[in-house]
């Protein structure tokens, strides 16, 4: 019986370890539109984010944008416009997603 379970535990290791995606190393191995990134899925190349697309702002630890902004953008705090009646409810808006660590890429100039 143990002989079985110790079996069936090395089968779903090798398995769950071939399914680990091993795609790069470092940032030179992915085009220059993307970088490498390592998590539970493996290593993979990911796509930065360009002008205008939502972004890490630095010292926040969210994950969901992997490689942030490309080279030569980095990340602002997001700043929302509209008319008059809407400025106090938007600046609450924009508030709230700068406190997150959410912003927007911005060319560096």
């Amino acid at each position: 019986m143990h002989c079985l379970t110790g079996l069936a535990f090395c089968i779903t290791l090798g398995i769950v370890m071939g399914a680990l995606r091993n795609e790069c190393s470092s940032d030179p191995d992915c085009p220059s539109t993307h970088c490498c990134v390592t998590d539970y899925h493996g290593k993979y190349c990911s796509a930065y984010q360009n002008v205008s697309q939502p972004c890490h702002l630095p010292g926040h630890s969210l994950h969901t944008y992997h490689c942030n902004c490309a080279p030569g953008y980095s990340c602002q705090p997001m700043h929302l416009t509209a008319d008059a009646s809407l400025a106090q409810a938007l600046h609450q808006v924009e508030e709230i997603l700068t406190h997150t660590g959410y912003g927007t890429c911005q060319i560096v100039v």
